[in-house]
């Protein structure tokens, strides 16, 4: 969605912003800023979002980010709007900065999930009741790769780590009958690797 400032029509992205971010099981906060404030400002219509997660008890941390874009000017090799990849790259307005912060902080809370909140049991079957559609979260997924390449003079010799600090990301949570109580689930994380070295050769003919 376009947010070319001037002329500074920010709402429908905003609109959007917050439909995507639903599909993830989040709430977005709509606050429409009042239109003669920001025509003062020489814009047309601004939509502020929030969404609001909550890890614990302690401080509120704010991660800001704006969706507003200059114009694109000339001598794009790409659409300043199509938001393709090529190469391994991203191409497009705001990606670096800007409307990137938008999927960098929504992805980084982990995929939503949906739990069962209780169990039943009718005519001998034990059924399992579940909250709202991707209501819940999977822990958050990070981890740290290093590489190292050494030039030799008929080739490169590469000493790779993967995950360096060994953490198990959860790629899955499912739940089973607990043996101990019946009518009770436990959950179960499904970790794929942990820490994964690696070395390899590439000769020069």
């Amino acid at each position: 969605v376009p947010t070319d400032t001037p002329p500074g029509n920010n709402a429908p992205h905003a609109e959007r912003t917050a439909e995507l971010l639903a599909a993830f099981g989040f709430d977005a906060e709509r606050h429409p800023v009042p239109a003669n404030e920001v025509a003062d400002y020489g814009l047309a219509s601004i939509t502020n979002l929030i969404v609001r997660r909550r890890y614990g008890e302690g401080r509120t941390v704010a991660l800001n980010a704006h969706g507003d874009v200059v114009p694109p000017g000339e001598g794009w090799t790409h659409g300043p709007y199509s938001g393709e990849i090529a190469d391994g790259r991203l191409y497009g307005r705001a990606s670096a900065v800007s409307k990137s912060d938008f999927a960098t902080f929504t992805f980084a809370t982990g995929l939503p999930a949906t739990y069962p909140e209780s169990r039943y049991v009718v005519d001998g079957l034990i059924l399992a009741e579940y909250g709202p559609r991707n209501a819940a979260r999977l822990p958050a997924y990070h981890r740290l790769d290093l590489a190292f390449t050494r030039k030799t003079k008929r080739g490169e010799l590469q000493l790779g780590v993967f995950n360096a600090y060994n953490r198990f990301n959860a790629q899955s949570i499912s739940f089973r009958q607990s043996e101990k109580n019946p009518l009770t689930s436990e959950a179960v994380q499904l970790s794929v690797f942990g820490v994964v070295p690696s070395i390899s050769y590439t000769r020069h003919f």
